[in-house]
Order: C-alpha cells, then structure tokens, then sequence
C-alpha cells in the first residue's frame, strides 16, 4: 500500500508543476542627452604685415535624442579693441546655421533647429580679423564657452 500512495504522489506532483509559469515586469528608460565634442587642435591665429583678416576651420561633433534645441556660444572676456572673432558652424541634418556671428561675453546663437541627430566631423570655421586701429599684441587667449539649450 506504501508504493501505491507513492506513485500516486508523483503523478501528480507532474500534472501539478506542468501549468507552473513565471512572469517578469521589465522598466526602462531613455534619459535625454545631448553633447558636442570639439575635434582637433584649438586654432592659433597669427597675422603679419598687412594681413586684415585670417580664417581656421576645425571640426565637431554633435548628439542629441531631443528635440528643438538650440547652439550658442560666448567668450570669457571681450577682443581686445580694433579685433574681432566670428565663428560659424556648419549645420547638421535638420538644422539651420546662423551663418558667421561675432562672439563677445554675451551669448550668441550659432544653431537653431537642432533636433535628433548624430553626426561627426562638422565644420566650425573661426575668423578672426583686426582693424587699422588694432595696435600690436603679445600672445593673447579666449575661452569660448558652447551651450546647448532648448531652441
């Protein structure tokens, strides 16, 4: 009588376990991120004799899986008097440039239209230009900050 309650156990310990199944709930998200990298060495301007104006192009790169936003740039200190420095990005797929800008402390918009991108190796192209009234100067610098916000 043991082997028959035995059998009988696990018989329908099978029929049992065989309807048995296992669900998992899996979250996910995409945050947002944007970023632009600059490509190359940092441009060096250096002007002789009568020579009014210079221009260097670099490169960039852009990502963004968001929407409608918007390039802009400034410097950490104003030209000196008689110079100036323009810059102009080349735009990525879907964007539109502003073309040349001159930079100052003030925040200038480069890019408009910016939305889902990602693309490498842009065209920045920085002019820099002195006037008569430039007078001579030693070895001078900018620190030219991009932004990336909502266009």
């Amino acid at each position: 009588m043991k082997y028959k309650v035995l059998l009988i156990m696990l018989a329908c310990k099978g029929v049992l376990f065989a309807d048995l199944y296992l669900q998992q709930v899996i979250s996910f998200s995409i945050a947002p991120a944007t970023e632009m990298l600059l490509l190359g060495p940092a441009p060096l301007f250096h002007l002789e004799g009568k020579e009014k104006s210079q221009q260097i192009e670099v490169a960039y790169a852009i990502h963004t899986n968001e929407k409608n936003k918007k390039i802009s740039a400034y410097l950490d200190a104003e030209m000196p008097q008689g110079t100036s420095l323009f810059v102009r990005l080349a735009p990525p797929r879907g964007a539109r440039s502003l073309e040349d800008q001159e930079l100052s402390t003030t925040p200038t918009d480069l890019l408009l239209e910016l939305s889902t991108v990602s693309q490498s190796g842009l065209p920045i192209l920085y002019t820099f230009s002195a006037s008569d009234e430039a007078e001579k100067m030693p070895n001078l610098s900018r620190i030219i900050t991009y932004t990336i916000t909502d266009g």
